[in-house]
């Protein structure tokens, strides 16, 4: 199911890449899909990976009538994939999509 409940999924990852980081995605990438807690809730979640130019990336994004505050910055990948083995991150689509971009794992299978 989309964001605003009618459009593509890819045409909301896009928005939402914009919307609540300020990047324009170039390339989009489908990389799984599944339940935030399957038996609990019933959302459905489906991530992408994009690849976006974040020369001057950053800041406080999101849009102001729905109350978002959502701060965006650039971290290069070493300190990304240093936060999944001190497990320091605690959103799982975020673990997954650190996961499929690590060399040599799931990225190779899709």
């Amino acid at each position: 199911m989309s964001d605003d409940g009618g459009e593509p999924p890819e045409t909301t990852a896009r928005r939402e890449t914009m919307e609540e980081a300020g990047c324009t995605v170039s390339y989009l990438h489908f990389v799984c899909e599944n339940f935030s807690s399957p038996g609990l809730i019933t959302e459905h979640v489906k991530l992408y990976c994009g690849i976006t130019d974040t020369e001057g990336a950053g800041g406080i994004h999101g849009l102001e009538h729905e109350g978002e505050d959502i701060e965006a910055f650039v971290k290069p990948w070493h300190e990304a994939w240093e936060d999944v083995l001190t497990n320091t991150i605690y959103d799982a689509k975020l673990l997954l999509i650190l996961m499929w971009l690590y060399p040599d794992s799931l990225r190779k299978r899709n």
